[in-house]
């Protein structure tokens, strides 16, 4: 199967130092990689999910404007009728 994989650049540093050790060719060595860790016993394991962050509502009151349901109503109301 073919498909696009964007390394950081640490990464790819450390394959190209990896492949030129090996002499494998970029695609055997990732492959490999790839395999040793994934069929590990411990592969299904995950590390501990990233803390949850919860956003403040902020209630700003009512709205003066009116309804701006319709857009053409919102921009009449901001620069005249002359927008359009």
């Amino acid at each position: 199967m073919r498909t696009t994989l964007t390394l950081d650049d640490d990464v790819f540093l450390l394959l190209g130092r990896r492949q030129s050790e090996s002499g494998e060719t970029f695609k055997d060595l990732v492959n490999g990689l790839l395999r040793s860790v994934l069929t590990r016993k411990d592969a299904g394991v995950r590390a501990k999910p990233a803390p949850r962050v919860e956003t403040r509502v902020f209630h700003g009151g009512t709205l003066l404007l009116g309804d701006v349901a319709s857009t053409s109503e919102l921009l009449a109301l901001a620069e005249g009728e002359d927008y359009r």
